[in-house]
Order: structure tokens, then C-alpha cells, then sequence
């Protein structure tokens, strides 16, 4: 495998992997909304939680926005 080949594998490999996680917004209790991480096997672990939905709506918009860029 050429290092050209070997870079691009890695690229296609760091794409999927941004591709099956996402940043959701769910109710955490009345006036409480929780930001949680969730990948491919709809497994999902949580953030933290913000006191009204526009910020946690922000955050997870911002979030799913650099994806392609955390890996």
C-alpha cells in the first residue's frame, strides 16, 4: 500500500466514523434539556444538561457541524 493509498484509507475510515455519531437534545425533567453523544449502535452517553432548549439546540448544531473534524 502506497502512502497515498494508506492516507486516503485513513480519511475514508475517519469520515464513517463521524458519519455514525451524533449530538442529540432530549428532556431531562421539566425545564431541563440533556445533550447526549449517540453512535452507530444507538448507544449514548450524556454531556451535560442545559436550562432551555435553544442553547442545547445550539450546542449540538455546532457539535454535528465539526464532526468531520474531531476525529
Amino acid at each position: 500500500m502506497s502512502p497515498e493509498e494508506y492516507a486516503a484509507a485513513l480519511e475514508r475510515e475517519r469520515v464513517e466514523r463521524c458519519e455514525r455519531i451524533s449530538y442529540e437534545v432530549r428532556a431531562d425533567g421539566p425545564g431541563r434539556w440533556f445533550l447526549a453523544r449517540r453512535n452507530s449502535a444507538r448507544q449514548s452517553w450524556g454531556l451535560t444538561s442545559y436550562a432551555n432548549r435553544e442553547a442545547a439546540d445550539a450546542v449540538a448544531a455546532v457539535l454535528n457541524g465539526m464532526k468531520g473534524y474531531e476525529a
